[in-house]
């Protein structure tokens, strides 16, 4: 079963199945394969321009454990056994990470989509071809380019910055350069609170949100934790709680009644 080609769009990782769970080494591997570039692209990180190669991405241990929903050992755990075994490289600068999908064209090469693939990888995921994984979309092309996003602590997924664009269009709300510097104050508390941009940028499309505050997050976090139903054990002492007020309350009332000079009272 490991001959052929089978091509899958990157809009799968939009699906409810995708996500609903935590990843698999497999489903993490071919995360890997869908958000490498397909092409050459530049990018601003902290002042500074950047080229991400074809086969390349610039994604650090914090977005992979938040997406794939492994802690950071896992994750570099996993990372380590990849380069180990000649499928991806690491090089990391002080500005970022770049992991890069070795022998990234016997996954992506069109011109192969009828032969069988050979070598070790072949059996290891399923590719796509390179009209099907087009990694940078033109609209976020046009707006990374007119855009300065060197001052946010990491970019999100392509796909989700599409989205947010669009949702502020939908709204009546300018994507302006100040918008941008506005939001990396935000974007880096939101960091420094174990979130991330792609999380950050996704609730504000679900919720509408025109601006973002780091502290909504918490606020919703905390909310949610206020509106828990409680667990059995709680219940079970606050029925104990009550059950004690109500023998303490009817032993005050079997007590007699006492005169002013301590005598009972003859009732």
């Amino acid at each position: 079963m490991s001959s052929g080609w089978i091509s899958i769009h990157r809009s799968i990782t939009d699906h409810w199945i995708w996500g609903c769970e935590k990843f698999t080494k497999a489903q993490a591997w071919l995360d890997l394969l869908i958000n490498a570039n397909h092409s050459e692209n530049k990018v601003m990180i902290k002042g500074e321009l950047i080229t991400v190669n074809r086969g390349q991405q610039i994604r650090s241990q914090t977005t992979l454990s938040k997406a794939w929903k492994w802690d950071r050992k896992t994750v570099s755990k996993f990372l380590k056994m990849l380069e180990k075994d000649k499928m991806i490289t690491i090089n990391t600068t002080h500005l970022t990470t770049y992991i890069s999908v070795c022998n990234y064209n016997d996954f992506q090469d069109k011109s192969k989509n009828n032969t069988q693939q050979k070598g070790q990888h072949s059996t290891q995921a399923i590719p796509s071809t390179t009209d099907t994984n087009n990694n940078v979309n033109n609209d976020n092309n046009v707006n990374k380019k007119t855009l300065d996003y060197s001052k946010w602590p990491e970019l999100p997924k392509d796909q989700t910055l599409k989205d947010w664009v669009d949702m502020r269009k939908r709204l009546k709300a300018n994507v302006s350069q100040t918008v941008i510097n506005n939001f990396a104050k935000q974007l880096q508390a939101a960091i420094e609170l174990g979130y991330t941009v792609d999380y950050c940028l996704s609730e504000c499309i679900t919720r509408n949100w025109r601006g973002f505050k780091a502290e909504w997050l918490e606020n919703e976090k905390n909310n949610r934790n206020t509106k828990r139903n409680p667990t059995a054990v709680e219940r079970v002492e606050t029925a104990c709680r009550k059950r004690e007020a109500e023998n303490a309350n009817n032993r005050q009332d079997d007590l007699p009644a006492l005169g002013s000079d301590g005598s009972h009272l003859r009732t």
